[in-house]
């Protein structure tokens, strides 16, 4: 996994979350599919396919998650509904006795 980048300030922020991918053939498929589903199951989020152009740079099997307004870091069975912007004080007030 190449990692995680916060693109706030760089990339337009976004009402939905979406997965997009470069690559058009059979495991895409099943990997979209399961990338998703985890995502609505624990997270309550759904994710729209986005199919990018091929790209030589891409790996095989590249992923791009890019989590919208929709998108909260509690689980979706959690009462904790703190949107991702507010999640560093979230964690603080957690970390505290």
């Amino acid at each position: 996994m190449p990692g995680i980048e916060n693109v706030q300030g760089k990339a337009r922020p976004q009402a939905i979350s979406d997965v997009r991918y470069y690559q058009a053939d059979e495991a895409r498929g099943k990997d979209v599919e399961k990338i998703s589903d985890v995502l609505l199951k624990d997270f309550g989020v759904k994710l729209k396919p986005i199919s990018l152009p091929p790209s030589s740079k891409a790996r095989p099997r590249h992923y791009e998650i890019w989590f919208g307004d929709d998108f909260s870091p509690a689980p979706a069975d959690s009462s904790d509904k703190t949107p991702l912007r507010d999640a560093p004080a979230r964690r603080q007030q957690r970390a505290s006795p």
